[in-house]
């Protein structure tokens, strides 16, 4: 969070669903498409702490499968957000979505 009087911006980026998406580069990811999305790679490998995005479906919901690197998968709802968080030591991403 911002201290007062300071803004805070969050960059974006745009991404089409697949079955491996990534690494990605931005806070916010707008994800076209609909296709299960089972791997997303990590910056630098997966040798980094400190890796959290917001994705957010625009076309219909998007499944995130556990056959990858997803710890455990759900369904992203269209149009809300989901946040991801990378886990450096078990080497995989937690999602903020009951499965």
């Amino acid at each position: 969070m911002a201290a007062p009087g300071k803004v805070e911006r969050l960059s974006e980026e745009n991404v089409a669903s697949a079955s491996s998406v990534g690494p990605f580069k931005s806070d916010v990811i707008i994800i076209s498409g609909t296709t299960q999305i089972n791997t997303i790679l990590p910056m630098f490998g997966g040798f980094v702490y400190d890796l959290t995005h917001t994705l957010i479906p625009t076309d219909g919901t998007v499944a995130l499968g556990n056959g990858g690197n997803i710890l455990v998968g759900g369904t992203m709802p269209q149009n809300k957000a989901t946040q991801i968080t990378w886990s450096k030591s078990l080497q995989k991403w937690t999602v903020s979505i009951s499965a």
